[in-house]
């Protein structure tokens, strides 16, 4: 969190080191799928023929178990930080966020994301994880831009 950064340069320093540490279990987990190409190319999910293969049920239910609990979190964040956006935006014009607008934003999400659910798997990993990247571009890093931009011109001058 930015605010917990004093100054430029803990700030850069923080960012440089997140990438690598962020990285780190991505590369131990692909490290081995290279030994299972070029078979694994044609798994649904690489990730359970690379479980599959070393043969402990254990750790695959414990791995699925973790699975899900990630993305129930990484859901709920979304959600919050949507609802946090529109709040911000109607504390800027003066108002308060109505108290039946949150679970209405919250419930609107889920039906969206029920509905994209339906594209299978395999095809929502093919086409919308692109699409909803850029999304994710357009809609929290654009809009930060300017405001970097107009804070790094006014520092400077």
């Amino acid at each position: 969190v930015l605010r917990l950064h004093n100054t430029s340069r803990e700030t850069i320093i923080a960012g440089a080191l997140t990438g690598p540490i962020a990285m780190i279990p991505g590369l131990l987990f692909y490290l081995p799928m290279i030994g299972l190409y070029p078979e694994i190319l044609e798994a649904t999910v690489p990730a359970t023929v690379l479980l599959e293969t070393l043969g402990s049920r254990p750790f695959q239910i414990a791995f699925q178990i973790v699975l899900f609990g990630t993305l129930i979190e990484t859901g709920t964040g979304l959600i919050h930080g949507l609802n946090e956006r529109v709040a911000g935006l109607h504390q800027d014009q003066g108002k308060e966020m109505p108290a039946w607008m949150r679970p209405t934003v919250a419930i609107g999400l889920l039906v969206l994301g029920t509905a994209i659910s339906s594209f299978g798997l395999t095809d929502l990993i093919a086409q919308g994880y692109g699409t909803l990247s850029y999304g994710v571009l357009a809609y929290y890093v654009v809009p930060v831009i300017p405001i970097a931009i107009w804070r790094f011109r006014n520092k400077a001058g």
